[in-house]
């Protein structure tokens, strides 16, 4: 089995940084994955520079929307 760490964010570049770093103690890069939900922020160009895997939306759709939008990556990526 294999476990992923699905980060939903928006407008998070204060704090991704933090948070990837901390995650990656437990949690290989690949396995980490960031869904920029629409930020108008770096959020996703950070994320990018940890290592993780990151999905983005648009437009911000909301935390359900981007917990489905990773969990559908991880399902078909395995």
């Amino acid at each position: 089995m294999t476990v992923a760490l699905i980060i939903p964010a928006y407008d998070a570049a204060p704090t991704i940084s933090r948070l990837l770093e901390d995650a990656g103690m437990f949690f290989g890069a690949g396995h980490i994955l960031v869904v920029d939900d629409g930020s108008t922020d770096d959020t996703a160009a950070i994320a990018r520079q940890s290592g993780a895997v990151v999905l983005g939306h648009v437009v911000n759709r909301g935390k359900g929307a981007a917990l489905r939008t990773g969990f559908r990556w991880a399902l078909d990526n395995g």
